[in-house]
């Protein structure tokens, strides 16, 4: 006898509860399912900000190597053309060039007596020369250094005078034609 139960209550109660559990249920496992929803929402829209972040990061990285590149390579250009300029001075001041060359020569023929007045030299390297002196023995002593090329080591092609004359206060001026041995000179 004790398996036998009695029931009581009419049936529509017995649904109604039924149903009422059901509810409950069919509510908790909506809230559950909203709750996850918005956590799982926040945790998505967490990391795309955190992306975005990085991502913001590193574009202004990439833009700061952009320009550093930039201003380096503007320095390698630079750097490029005075590397240049450099070699083309370097070897201008190894060559012994020509105006230094004859004006060296030139002082080191003088005599002491006599004094400079002008010196140019021409495109062709063709030398002209004005100077004065009161001492005659000077003047010779000059002329003979640019014609011995045993004293001028052959480095001059050739002299000319082309103006000689005598003040009345006893100097003498002149003007001279010179042509280095390596000069181009026009005839």
């Amino acid at each position: 006898m004790a398996n036998i139960s009695i029931n009581l209550l009419p049936p529509e109660i017995g649904v109604s509860i039924k149903e009422k559990v059901s509810r409950k249920k069919i509510l908790r496992i909506s809230i559950l399912f909203l709750v996850l929803t918005i956590i799982l929402s926040a945790t998505i829209l967490g990391m795309e900000i955190y992306q975005r972040l990085k991502l913001s990061e590193a574009e202004k990285k990439l833009n700061n190597t952009k320009e550093q590149v930039s201003f380096l390579h503007e320095e390698e250009i630079l750097s490029f053309v005075l590397k240049n300029r450099l070699k083309s001075i370097s070897s201008l001041n190894e060559q012994d060039s020509l105006p230094p060359q004859s004006f060296n020569l030139i002082v080191a023929l003088m005599p002491a007596d006599i004094r400079m007045l002008t010196f140019s030299i021409g495109k062709n390297g063709q030398t002209s020369f004005s100077g004065d002196t009161t001492n005659i023995l000077a003047l010779e002593t000059f002329f003979g250094n640019l014609t011995d090329s045993s004293v001028n080591e052959g480095k001059i092609a050739a002299a000319k005078v082309d103006n000689l004359s005598r003040g009345a206060n006893g100097n003498i001026r002149f003007d001279l034609t010179i042509i280095l041995a390596g000069a181009k000179a026009k005839t």
